[in-house]
């Protein structure tokens, strides 16, 4: 109204956030999520006695570790992918993680981090997932963290219906 003309708008699919029932990503019924579940049991048949963890204080470095190992292994497919911008917001999300008010969860393998996720709350319902990284390789990482962390947040937090997952 203030600048007639002078800006054009248009939707951009790629950068739509994904907001999906809490529910759904915690318990992985129906066709919609068969994929999902098939990575989920992959990772269980391979690591059955996996276990998660909140992100808290003694858990925080080693997610620094696997966050730089990520950012490693993810330099050597894409030589020229910039990922400075997100590295430095993880990273600071890491050291404030709870003056931000995030919570997240990590996932292990005896004593070695395989994936974790970071979020926080939205609004009153809805919780933002801001960073979910995973291990290369490890098939199924990404649908048991995104699931637990699910879990999680709906047995923690009853009055949350949705996870936005940003772009997804």
């Amino acid at each position: 109204e203030l600048y007639p003309a002078k800006f054009h708008f248009h939707c951009d699919r790629d950068f739509f956030d994904y907001v999906y029932d809490i529910n759904d990503l915690a318990e992985l019924r129906g066709r919609k999520y068969h994929s999902k579940k098939n990575h989920f049991n992959r990772f269980c048949t391979a690591y059955p006695d996996y276990r998660v963890e909140p992100v808290c204080d003694s858990n925080v470095d080693a997610v620094r570790k696997m966050v730089e190992k990520w950012y490693v292994d993810r330099l050597e497919e894409m030589p020229d992918g910039d990922f400075n911008m997100e590295k430095t917001a993880i990273a600071k999300a890491l050291d404030n993680y709870k003056m931000l008010g995030m919570e997240g969860l990590v996932l292990y393998h005896n004593d070695a981090v395989l994936a974790m996720t970071l979020g926080s709350r939205m609004s009153h319902n809805t919780i933002d997932v801001h960073f979910e990284k995973a291990i290369r390789g490890i098939d199924g990482a990404y649908a048991v963290i995104n699931c637990e962390f699910a879990r999680y947040i709906r047995d923690k937090y009853p009055e949350i219906e949705f996870l936005n997952r940003e772009d997804d």
